[in-house]
């Protein structure tokens, strides 16, 4: 029998050794175990937490922009498709629905049958609801394609449909505005990353705000960034917000990509807005943000929305993102047509918000309205003040406004700012802009004014790159606000002229000759604010040398070319007459002489100035229809009643089937006084001259009832006619009522001839 080998001391110590290596192993792997697991769990946790964190960040930042006022949700109203165009593209494929809902509803009813019979079968007149989004794009614009050849091809579209074509080519008109509409809704889907250019005050921090709260409240995790708040490189940044627990954050490519799929199990999309990226000018941010899109292309449910100011964009970020544009779309604001409801809605909410009574004239009204700029400056410095003290006077608005804004920035002299601009543009005869180095101010006020411009929208920067060897960084100053610009140099002007004590202000009317021999925009603004100057402190001759140098000018038209995009404000022709009637003040006798020559020299500033003082009698404002009446009564022909009543009852004047103004003048009285009684006695006046003049206008109001003329009032105006025929008509005329009327069909007869109206 063979014994055991017996083991020695030293293979004893390598077997304990062995088995605490064992023993350690194990350890080993149940710690990784263990921290493998605890990985899970972050990462899961973080899944589950990442919507409620991302969306919790948001939230501050809207805050913050509510805090500083670039965002008043108060005020926030959708004027135009701007946040409908980012609704597709937040909810993307989802709202494919819309697009076909839309597309065919274009071929039901008349218009779906004759653009049936004109098209045959070259278009499809329904999407299926079950169609992918391919298909339907494809659809779309294989329709767009027709209808604009067919629209094109007029002599042969024309010869095989004969008088038919004319009827299909106007419907395809609208057809094709719809489907171009519906392709650009289409583009908003399918792109993954959009800038919004606009320039400044346009609300582009509004508009993010608001896609945010949108994605938000439709549980979409959101991450909304402040351009000034990264200060380093923007992908890190990006990643820094999102709430990933910091080992996590060594695998953030990992936790995107399981991210990304989750989102796209539940057809959701997370979205990263950085707004006003112009506002950082950091070389590393520079340098960072055009690789945003790049890095986040690899993950199909992150996008990305931009927004820059246009000025800055077009010379200077535009290819921080590359010349290839298919990864970005670039969406300019739609700064014109105003939905006129939402404007109005827009209006009332100012109103509310600022505690400023809404009771303003149609001019006024008018006026404000045609510049959100505007708008919100007039609510801002007439905020909390009574009726009787508010100031509707542009002039004063701007004044008052810069004071405002020098009393929040105590850190800078915004007067003296605002004046050294104005100055160099008038010095250098370049008022578009001036050089940010020609105003020599310390690194601190230059500190001071950026901030400035950029969260009061009174002035802004821009950068001007040069090409090739001369490529250069030129910071620029400029007016954001035309008629504000053209207030401040009209200002500086007349400060200037004052100051060396000038009575004849030869600075001031040398630079308005300068302007007007070179048909410089700024023409305008500087002739209506020196009038207005003029006027305010009595200087009565300069006032008269403006109106019969300029008065009769081409200024209004000739300017109206620099600023094509915006509505014009005038009620006049004749810039005089703007001039005059612009400031709401009683006129003065100079102005009264002008106003008698545009009458009788004039039928189309007679009916202007008529209506003029016909909304200001409505709404019980001065000058009103008294001054018109003063001038007719006091003539002694009938020139300038008879061009009025010509002008009134004039059929057909520019197109058929137009409405006579006569019946835009029955219709204002008619919406506005329901009761006969409220009727001013200057309205039944000059109702009374037309009617002499031209017996068969008879008006009727809606109850059927003429209006009531008693022998009192037919007196008093018999007695003030100076005219004899005149006066001769209105006594007929008030003989016939008399002696003739016996019923109101006595009166509606001939009328009902005429009008074809019972």
């Amino acid at each position: 029998m063979i014994e055991p080998l017996s083991t020695t001391p030293a293979e004893n110590d390598v077997s304990v050794f062995e088995k605490f290596l064992d023993l350690l192993g194990q350890a080993q792997t149940i710690w990784s175990i263990l921290l493998f697991l605890a990985f899970v769990i972050l990462f899961v946790l973080c899944l589950f937490l990442f919507r409620k964190n991302v969306n919790k960040y948001s939230k501050k930042q809207i805050d913050n922009f509510i805090k500083v006022k670039k965002y008043v949700p108060e005020l926030y109203i959708e004027l135009n498709e701007n946040m409908e165009f980012l609704r597709y593209f937040i909810f993307s494929y989802r709202w494919k629905w819309r697009i076909i809902r839309r597309y065919n509803l274009l071929f039901k009813g008349y218009v779906g049958k004759q653009l049936k019979q004109a098209h045959k079968n070259n278009i499809c007149y329904r999407l299926s609801y079950f169609s992918k989004f391919k298909a339907v794009k494809n659809q779309i614009t294989n329709t767009n394609k027709v209808l604009t050849e067919f629209r094109d091809d007029r002599d042969n579209k024309r010869e095989a449909l004969g008088d038919f074509y004319f009827l299909a080519q106007s419907l395809s008109y609208d057809c094709i505005n719809v489907t171009s509409e519906l392709l650009s809704y289409c583009s908003k889907i399918e792109n993954k990353n959009i800038i919004v250019v606009g320039s400044a005050g346009n609300g582009k921090t509004s508009l993010l705000c608001r896609a945010t709260e949108t994605a938000i409240k439709n549980k979409y995790p959101c991450l909304l960034l402040n351009s000034k708040d990264i200060d380093k490189n923007t992908v890190n940044f990006i990643l820094d917000q999102l709430p990933l627990i910091w080992k996590v954050k060594n695998y953030s490519k990992w936790f995107l990509k399981l991210i990304n799929f989750f989102l796209l199990v539940r057809r959701k999309y997370l979205f990263i807005l950085i707004d006003a990226i112009n506002e950082n000018d950091s070389e590393e941010f520079l340098n960072s943000i055009g690789t945003v899109c790049d890095y986040f292309e690899n993950y199909s449910r992150v996008k990305v929305i931009f927004s820059c100011r246009s000025e800055y964009f077009d010379c200077r970020y535009k290819k921080l993102f590359g010349e290839d544009e298919k990864n970005l779309d670039i969406f300019k604001l739609c700064t014109t047509d105003y939905n006129l409801r939402a404007v109005n809605k827009f209006f009332l909410k100012y109103s509310s918000y600022y505690k400023v009574p809404y009771k303003f004239s149609d001019n006024v009204h008018n006026k404000i309205r045609t510049s959100l700029f505007l708008m919100r400056i007039f609510f801002e410095v007439n905020s909390g003040r009574p009726y009787e003290n508010l100031e509707f006077q542009n002039a004063e608005i701007y004044k008052q406004y810069i004071d405002k804004v020098a009393s929040e920035h105590n850190d800078i002299d915004v007067n003296k700012i605002i004046r050294q601009i104005s100055s160099k543009m008038i010095d250098s005869k370049c008022y578009d802009k001036v050089e940010l180095s020609a105003l020599n101010l310390s690194n601190t006020e230059k500190n001071a004014l950026l901030n400035l411009l950029d969260n009061n929208l009174l002035i802004n920067k821009t950068i001007q790159l040069g090409v090739g060897i001369s490529e250069r960084t030129t910071e620029f100053l400029y007016f954001i606000f035309d008629e504000f610009r053209d207030f401040c140099i009209a200002r500086e002007l007349i400060i200037r002229d004052e100051d060396g004590n000038d009575q004849d202000y030869s600075l001031l009317f040398n630079t308005i000759n300068f302007m007007s021999k070179n048909a410089l925009a700024p023409l305008e603004g500087i002739l209506k604010y020196g009038y207005y100057h003029f006027k305010k402190i009595a200087k009565v001759e300069l006032c008269k040398k403006i109106l019969n140098s300029y008065g009769k000018s081409n200024i209004q038209q000739a300017n109206f070319t620099h600023r094509y995009y915006r509505e014009r404000t005038y009620y006049f022709d004749d810039f005089g007459l703007s001039l005059i009637y612009m400031d709401g003040r009683i006129l003065q006798d100079y102005e009264h002489k002008y106003v008698y020559n545009s009458l009788r020299t004039s039928n189309r500033s007679n009916i202007q100035i008529f209506f003029f003082l016909l909304y200001n009698e409505i709404v019980n404002e001065e000058p009103n229809l008294c001054q018109y009446l003063d001038i007719v009564l006091n003539e002694t022909d009938e020139q300038i009643l008879s061009s009025l009543v010509d002008e009134l009852v004039e059929e057909e004047k520019y197109f058929r089937n137009t409405p006579k103004l006569i019946d835009t003048f029955y219709k204002r009285i008619n919406i506005t006084y329901s009761n006969l009684s409220q009727i001013p006695e200057n309205i039944k006046k000059i109702l009374i001259l037309i009617f002499s003049y031209e017996p068969l206008e008879w008006y009727q109001t809606k109850s059927g009832e003429p209006i009531e003329f008693d022998d009192l009032l037919y007196d008093a105006v018999i007695s003030a006619i100076k005219c004899k025929e005149l006066k001769k008509a209105v006594q007929e005329l008030k003989d016939y009522r008399n002696s003739t009327v016996d019923s109101i069909d006595d009166i509606m007869d001939p009328i009902s001839e005429i009008y074809g109206k019972k």
